[in-house]
């Protein structure tokens, strides 16, 4: 489920930001941090936020499956 929601948050991301020059300038930084951290460091704000379960591992699957769904969009499109 979350590499559904992963890939349903990506592409649309990746295709704007394929269309348009500046969401592409703003979100490369930001996508440049998310693949630079490693999963648990979203998995202990998550975790700690809604506890111990399956919501935190979705919410930190989501946060480092997106970068590359966003990227390889992107630049397939161009």
């Amino acid at each position: 489920s979350s590499t559904l929601i992963s890939l349903l948050l990506g592409i649309p991301l990746g295709i704007w930001a394929a269309k348009s020059e500046r969401v592409a300038t703003i979100i490369r930084p930001i996508l440049d941090f998310m693949q630079t951290m490693p999963a648990f460091v979203y998995l202990i704000p998550a975790a700690m936020l809604f506890g111990i379960g399956r919501v935190p591992g979705i919410i930190a699957t989501v946060i480092f499956a997106m970068p590359p769904a966003v990227r390889l969009t992107s630049l397939g499109i161009r």
